[in-house]
């Protein structure tokens, strides 16, 4: 720990902090639903319930089961590695 910062701390009991760090700029988001695999269901606004395998980011694709409203946004959901979907498969196949 810093001298500096100890001997501060001593003196005025409070720990001094440092200026936060400007805010970086947003990184844009992206993805890109690479194969639709389904439709799970459907609600009375139009949100769908889709399984698709989806890339975020330019990344590898990962199985993507979410909430996706009828204009295209985004909602809650979850998206698996390659790991992980073979782990869901093995639970549901096991049930």
């Amino acid at each position: 720990m810093d001298r500096d910062y100890l001997k501060q701390f001593e003196e005025t009991g409070l720990p001094q902090t440092e200026p936060a760090p400007e805010n970086k700029p947003s990184q844009v988001f992206t993805f890109e639903v690479v194969e639709h695999l389904g439709v799970l269901s459907t609600n009375d606004k139009g949100w769908q319930i889709e399984v698709n395998r989806t890339s975020y980011n330019g990344r590898a694709p990962k199985l993507d089961i979410r909430r996706i409203s009828p204009n295209g946004k985004l909602g809650k959901g979850i998206a698996l590695n390659a790991q992980e979907e073979d782990a869901l498969k093995q639970i549901l196949l096991e049930k």
